[in-house]
């Protein structure tokens, strides 16, 4: 007998909008995929990937930055135009060890240099 291991999917769509008069960076991570944000712009983010778990937005002075969840693959559109596409096929996210495992990785790697 066969048996799909294959969680179930998920697709998430959320929009991004520039309120600011000033053009700014949206990072699109793990890829390190760099964009420029115009005032007023609209860009839409587009996720698919297992169920469970979701985007993760972070916004600072002059930047917003999406991060994928692992096992997820993510689009950005502005104005129905695929940001980046064209260019290579992004990955899915790599599966990330848990926050203390990651840092303690660091803090070992930290005390070896």
């Amino acid at each position: 007998m066969r048996t799909d291991t294959h969680s179930a999917e998920g697709i998430t769509a959320t929009r991004l909008v520039n309120a600011r008069d000033i053009t700014i960076k949206c990072y699109l991570e793990p890829w390190g995929e760099e964009f420029e944000m115009p005032p007023g712009a609209i860009f839409r983010v587009v996720a698919r990937g297992p169920q469970g778990d979701g985007l993760e937005v972070t916004i600072a002075d002059e930047q917003i930055t999406v991060w994928g969840w692992p096992g997820s693959v993510v689009r950005l559109f502005h104005d129905g135009v695929e940001l980046g596409a064209g260019e290579w096929e992004r990955t899915p996210v790599p599966p990330m060890p848990p926050l203390e495992e990651a840092s303690a990785a660091s803090e070992r790697l930290a005390r070896s240099s």
